[in-house]
């Protein structure tokens, strides 16, 4: 019963901030991000189910194939494709680089919240605490744009 309450409680501030910065609920793109929601969180309900029946690096080493897998899917895609191949040959080493660790964070990222819902007693309560990352990432975008802004700059109004 908590985490009804809890879940009501953080919908709850989210459709009031909503409302706030956008004089309603019907805003552009509002019916695909409510798709990709609830498509999220019938993943995460998956993601707990699967970890209940099989150990935690099967499931990991599925779920990392199944993105890969899917991720090549985009290549169906004539201008994904285009796009991609494009982005192949003007990258930068430098960016290879950045990649490289964002994509090594993201997994480890990725490992930490997969564990912590194969240990945790509450899906609700591992998707409710994995959100705050979202907060420490805007705190690091608003530090860089206001004190390191050539590094970084995001639209912080």
């Amino acid at each position: 019963m908590n985490e009804f309450i809890g879940f009501g409680v953080v919908l709850a501030g989210a459709i009031i901030v909503s409302f706030e910065k956008s004089r309603g609920i019907f805003v552009k793109g509002f019916g695909m991000m409510l798709v990709a929601m609830i498509i999220w969180s019938i993943m995460t309900l998956f993601v707990d189910y699967g970890l209940s029946k099989m150990s935690f690096w099967d499931y990991f080493m599925l779920d990392n194939l199944g993105s890969a897998m899917a991720g090549l899917t985009l290549f169906i895609i004539p201008t994904m494709r285009r796009q991609v191949i494009s982005g192949f040959k003007t990258a930068w080493v430098r960016q290879y680089i950045w990649f490289s660790c964002n994509n090594i964070l993201d997994f480890f990222g990725q490992m930490s919240i997969k564990k912590s819902l194969a240990i945790a007693p509450s899906v609700g309560l591992v998707t409710v605490v994995t959100q705050v990352q979202s907060f420490y990432a805007i705190i690091i975008g608003i530090f860089f744009t206001v004190f390191i802004p050539h590094i970084i700059r995001e639209n912080i109004s």
